[in-house]
């Protein structure tokens, strides 16, 4: 029996995932049942960025017929020599057949730790970063797609959604010396792999103070023949969201504040209804390689509310324009005011929700609402979407920042 090698990678802290910072630790177990040459003995942990890219054909036919086009970029790539130490190596210069090592069994410990700069910047420099090309300081990537999280599906939507991986792995390679009797041009190599999972911690910058943007309904809905109305949305804090955020909550400054917005004043006796609430996330994935871009779309249903919510006339608005305005006050509905967002931390084609991007896969996300209006016997149905929104896997209460002290010139007293 020839050499057995088993790689064993601790837990993370967590118990789910690596984060920015963390340490990568674990041991190598060589067992030998009997004397052998070694060369080398070390662990690696790579992190890689794949795409594969269907061409349109009219590109088919000016480029390669029939083949897709493939990127791939090296995010980590750190290496720790093990076996034999590396002082030792260098004043031995490495004898050809290795050294000789007895039989038993050996254990290496090993730590790796994750860096901050992608390597591929360094290999094709910022003018080859893809999407990256806009960011001041390209992060390394959340582990998306990796074997350990690929979904089973078999519907087109799943095929192309698989296009693209982010995997992490750690892999510990054994080289063997040759023996005098082996004839074998290359030396015996033995590999052992575990995939990990990796995400960054989040950004700690505040969006509390970004300005305020304006999602109206492309289409408006025709109460009467001479009464129309558009969905408009007014929030402050949708360019990101975190897990457990609350979205219709009073103040929350995302979809709090909900008007339907009319061409004319309606009649004083017309009466409206909001029966129903419902809210998707719209996941863009966008990959690319040598040029080319393909986009998979798909629809995440995350809130689905019955209501009985008959609006107030008192509160329509009559602008100066001759538009009418009236609030919808669908934080004042105890189940959306409760609503905290991604509660159930939620998978979606094998992955949770998070946004991310680097140089060949973007992960983007929009939010879907649709609302149910009933009015003279009838019932309407009016939607809108709002811009991208930066989901993070950190939920709300992690995100939280520290409390701000006034900084005082005057030193401490001290007291005997």
């Amino acid at each position: 029996m020839g050499p057995k090698l088993k790689l064993l990678v601790n837990k993370p802290a967590n118990g789910e995932f690596y984060v920015s910072n963390e340490a990568i630790t674990g041991k190598v177990v060589l067992e030998l049942e009997k004397p052998a040459p070694i060369k080398e003995l070390s662990v690696t942990m790579r992190g890689t960025s794949q795409t594969i890219v269907e061409m349109t054909p009219e590109a088919q036919n000016l480029i390669r017929p029939h083949f897709p086009m493939k990127s791939s970029h090296t995010l980590v790539n750190q290496r720790n020599q093990l076996f034999p130490p590396a002082n030792v190596s260098k004043a031995l210069a490495g004898p050809g057949k290795g050294f000789q090592v007895t039989k038993g069994s050996y254990s290496y410990e090993f730590e790796l730790n994750i860096p901050h700069w992608l390597k591929c910047m360094s290999d094709h420099g910022p003018r080859g970063a893809g999407f990256n090309k806009g960011e001041e300081e390209p992060r390394l990537p959340p582990s998306f797609n990796s074997i350990a999280s690929q979904a089973s599906g078999n519907d087109a939507i799943s095929f192309y959604h698989k296009m693209g991986t982010v995997t992490y792995y750690v892999k510990a390679q054994l080289i063997l010396g040759k023996s005098m009797f082996r004839l074998t041009p290359s030396d015996p190599i033995l590999e052992a792999y575990e995939v990990i999972n990796f995400f960054p911690d989040p950004n700690k910058e505040d969006s509390s103070a970004s300005r305020t943007q304006s999602f109206v309904s492309k289409k408006a809905v025709q109460f009467e023949q001479e009464l129309s109305a558009r969905l408009e949305v007014r929030a402050k804090r949708l360019q990101e969201v975190h897990r457990l955020d609350y979205l219709f909550k009073p103040g929350s400054r995302r979809l709090d504040r909900v008007y339907l917005v009319f061409e004319r004043p309606p009649p004083p006796k017309f009466a409206l209804t909001v029966t129903r609430c419902r809210l998707q996330l719209v996941e863009i994935m966008n990959y690319l390689s040598a040029g080319h871009i393909n986009a998979v779309t798909g629809l995440i249903p995350i809130l689905d509310v019955p209501l009985d919510r008959q609006l107030d006339p008192s509160r329509i608005r009559c602008l100066e324009n001759g538009t009418a305005e009236w609030p919808l006050d669908l934080s004042k509905d105890p189940g959306l005011s409760s609503y905290k967002f991604n509660e159930q931390n939620l998978i979606f084609q094998g992955n949770k929700l998070f946004s991310f991007v680097c140089c060949n896969i973007r992960r983007a996300f929009k939010f879907h609402l649709t609302l149910t209006l009933s009015a003279n016997g009838k019932s309407f149905d009016i939607d809108m979407s709002t811009t991208t929104s930066a989901i993070s896997l950190a939920s709300a209460e992690e995100h939280e920042p520290l409390p701000k002290y006034d900084v005082s010139d005057a030193p401490p007293v001290y007291l005997k």
